[in-house]
């Protein structure tokens, strides 16, 4: 089909027409030539008969191709003038030739024309040239630009960048490679990849072996060692971080290596600095550490002498009033019979808190004793246990699964039973009781839970829940001093794990805590 012609009644893709200049010094074949170029669709902008007219009119005309007779008469043949196109305007040219010497066509040859037409020519050969050599040009034209824009992005990428063929020699080196190498691209082109990318071991001073010639062999990516060393052409020694990877044709063939690497002297100092700061943190943690375990020996000597101290005291006021009760409860009105009761009741309290805060002392310094636990035997301990409060009233409990975990079973009791207490306590108005205590794993650890249908508590005032002595309620409406869920909360941390409630006012409680999912060490 034609240039511009049409198929079914409808115009095929229309495109503009080519535009082509002749160059023969035969008039008569030129003629002929423009005739047959018409008929086919072309237009013929303009005529010449010699090399020299020919740059003048592709200068004034630029035509999209030049047919070029490849012997012209005057001082510029066909193959000068045709040389002179492709370079000064990047239009191809295709030759009309006949018979000739071999010397010429060789000339003819280095010029890279984009096809021949032999003299005398048919139509159907005369398009085919042409098109195949528009084609050609187009197709160059792409190649040409994708190589300024890969050799622009090679210029400007920050790390240093070699090619090689498939034997090793380089092909290629980015500016980059040029600084850290020390090579110029001119210099280095051709040339074995290990004799301009030098590296040695910084330990043991021992040659590396190149990596690009790895990358060939093993035909996979390849990484340098951290403690690499690049030799300059000057001599001087740079470390370097780097990797290699074959380069592959479209039959997956390996047809060369790129290796890509920079400059490692700022990711050493900053390693460096960070070792200096580590060490400088771990020499800070370890003397923290030491006061820290000389102040928890001051205090725990503190608090046992703070125990002893209170103790004796509280109990002598606590008998010196049961004697007062005995002895004297006779003469005494029930004004100071109840003022009697009151300081026993207070005394009785006040050596609750004194044990107790030995007690979540007890916890911090205990050294933990980590075993395999069946959990549900444990729990099943703790509710039997008459030091474990029931109160009055009725209740009960469900038990769902309890998995087995890696803990110091007696702290963990303490665990089970401040919070069954706790449960009991704040469900004691109701009817009847319920307590369901539960378990699962989840997510590397085991959370168990005990839930109640007790007169619950504003989630508002949830943060003050597992403080020392805080409480949510009056004293006089439950007994205690806030002290069992901060015993809890520090055990549960000693292992590891993490502890939470949920609730609302007068539906309830569920008081959560974890345990790591962990294997106990061997004995």
């Amino acid at each position: 089909m034609l240039p511009g012609s049409t198929t079914n009644g409808r115009r095929a893709n229309p495109r503009k027409p080519t535009e082509i200049l002749i160059v023969e010094d035969d008039e008569m074949i030129a003629g002929i030539l423009q005739r047959r170029l018409e008929k086919l669709g072309y237009v013929v902008s303009c005529t010449s008969t010699s090399g020299e007219e020919a740059l003048v009119k592709v200068r004034k005309f630029r035509p999209m191709l030049v047919l070029m007779d490849v012997v012209l008469e005057g001082r510029m043949d066909g193959i000068e003038a045709a040389h002179r196109i492709r370079q000064e305007f990047d239009i191809p040219v295709v030759y009309l030739t006949s018979h000739t010497d071999e010397d010429t066509l060789q000339r003819a040859t280095l010029t890279s024309p984009f096809g021949y037409i032999v003299k005398p020519f048919e139509s159907g050969e005369l398009r085919a040239a042409i098109e195949i050599a528009l084609y050609r040009h187009k197709a160059d034209q792409q190649l040409r630009k994708m190589e300024r824009w890969l050799a622009t992005t090679l210029r400007s990428i920050g790390d240093g960048v070699i090619t090689t063929d498939k034997n090793g020699r380089i092909t290629m080196l980015n500016a980059v490679a040029e600084t850290l190498t020390g090579w110029k691209q001119t210099d280095a082109l051709g040339q074995p990849f290990d004799k301009v990318f030098k590296a040695i071991k910084e330990k043991t001073r021992e040659p590396i072996e190149s990596p690009a010639l790895r990358s060939l062999r093993e035909g996979m990516t390849v990484n340098l060692e951290e403690d690499t060393l690049l030799i300059t052409k000057d001599g001087r020694e740079i470390p370097i971080d780097d990797s290699a990877a074959p380069i592959r044709d479209d039959a997956e063939k390996v047809v060369g290596a790129v290796v890509v690497f920079r400059d490692g002297s700022q990711r050493r100092n900053a390693n460096a600095s960070i070792k200096t700061l580590n060490d400088e943190l771990e020499n800070r943690v370890r003397q923290r550490t030491q006061q820290l375990e000389a102040a928890n020996r001051e205090l725990e000597a503190f608090t046992y002498s703070v125990s002893h101290d209170l103790t004796g005291p509280i109990r002598a006021i606590d008998g010196f009033a049961s004697a007062l009760a005995e002895d004297y409860g006779a003469v005494l009105d029930e004004e100071g019979k109840q003022f009697l009761n009151l300081v026993r009741q207070n005394t009785g309290r006040m050596g609750q808190m004194v044990n107790d805060f030995l007690r979540l002392s007890r916890v911090e310094n205990t050294e933990l004793q980590l075993r395999k636990t069946d959990m549900a035997a444990l729990v099943r301990e703790v509710m039997a246990d008459p030091a474990v409060d029931a109160g009055p009233g009725e209740y009960k409990i469900e038990f769902g699964a309890l998995p087995g975990a890696c803990c110091d079973a007696s702290l963990i009791r303490q665990v089970w039973a401040n919070l069954f207490s706790n449960a009991l306590k704040y469900s004691k108005s109701r009817k009847v009781a319920r307590i369901v205590i539960s378990g699962e794993i989840k997510k590397g650890e085991t959370v168990y839970c005990v839930k109640d249908n007790g007169v619950g508590f504003d989630m508002k005032q949830a943060d003050k829940l597992f403080g020392v002595f805080q409480r949510l309620h009056s004293g006089k409406e439950f007994e205690g001093n806030g002290v069992g869920l901060a015993i809890v909360r520090r055990i549960v941390l000693r292992h590891g794990g993490r502890v939470w409630a949920t609730s609302k006012v007068n539906k309830g409680s569920a008081f959560y805590f974890t345990l790591p999912v962990r294997q106990p060490k061997s004995a």
